[in-house]
């Protein structure tokens, strides 16, 4: 989504909307980061260490304001997103973290099974703005965009 979101944003809201890009790109971005980490904090909790959840969820809110009150001052609105995503990039850190200290799981291990996937965005993040012509219409433009996109990650991703 975040390579898409010029087109995306286009065809879902309109091009009044436009000045919305950057937040759509940072926060698919930031759910990205999420999705990739989220079991550790669900073995965890699974495991009994709930409390642990609570303390990581303060750990977040407080790297984000910390962040934001550094980052929105210097860029404005948009400082509020990157702040969102330096706390998402800290608690993912905290996340693995955890999963060494209280689970028993290798760094390395942990590494080994989720590199593929951000290291097959490469690829696509260098492929579709050479597709980006700005000249077709918005729906055709993210059809393209998606499909190539697919097409390069799942190649990427396939052969694991």
């Amino acid at each position: 989504m975040s390579l898409v979101a010029v087109p995306a944003t286009l065809v879902l809201l309109g091009d009044k909307w436009l000045a919305a890009v950057p937040f759509v790109a940072a926060f698919a971005l930031i759910g990205s980061l999420r999705v990739l980490i989220g079991p550790i904090p669900t073995l965890l909790l699974v495991m009994g260490h709930s409390k642990l959840q609570a303390t990581n969820a303060w750990i977040e809110f407080s790297v984000f304001v910390v962040a934001a009150a550094v980052l929105v001052p210097r860029f404005g609105f948009i400082g509020l997103a990157y702040s969102r995503l330096v706390s998402a990039i800290a608690i993912m850190m905290v996340h693995l973290a955890n999963g060494r200290l209280y689970a028993g799981m290798r760094i390395g291990l942990m590494a080994g099974a989720i590199w593929r996937p951000p290291v097959g965005v490469a690829p696509m993040a260098t492929l579709l703005p050479l597709l980006a012509s700005g000249e077709r219409a918005p729906l055709l433009e993210l059809d393209l965009q998606i499909a190539a996109g697919a097409a390069v990650y799942f190649g990427w991703i396939a052969p694991s």
